[in-house]
């Protein structure tokens, strides 16, 4: 899965960004990407409440085979395709997108 770039407001102070990654349990491919920006002195949600909006935003037609990785959001490049090792839930990049 491609990764786009996204960012926060201009003078916005982020205090902490997390990707949950949707991923198949069997083949480490990437289903679906929830991205959590936290503000500084706002409340952030537990990995739980991170954990379950993620799955709630899924596409639910993936089966039942589908779990959740949290990773720190700034592992993520833009331009980088990816998977899920399926033993450490870390990011793998599956190849570079080249520009032309």
């Amino acid at each position: 899965m491609m990764f786009p770039s996204s960012t926060v407001g201009a003078g916005e102070d982020v205090d902490s960004h997390y990707a949950c990654i949707v991923y198949d349990q069997e083949t480490g491919g990437i289903h679906h990407v929830h991205h959590v920006v936290n503000l500084f002195g706002a409340e952030a949600p537990t990995h739980e409440e991170m954990t379950r909006r993620a799955r709630a935003n899924a596409p639910s037609d993936r089966g039942s085979g589908l779990t959740v990785a949290v990773v720190d959001g700034d592992q993520i490049e833009r331009g980088k395709s990816y998977r899920v090792d399926r033993i450490t839930k870390a990011l793998v990049v599956e190849q570079h997108r080249t520009a032309t």
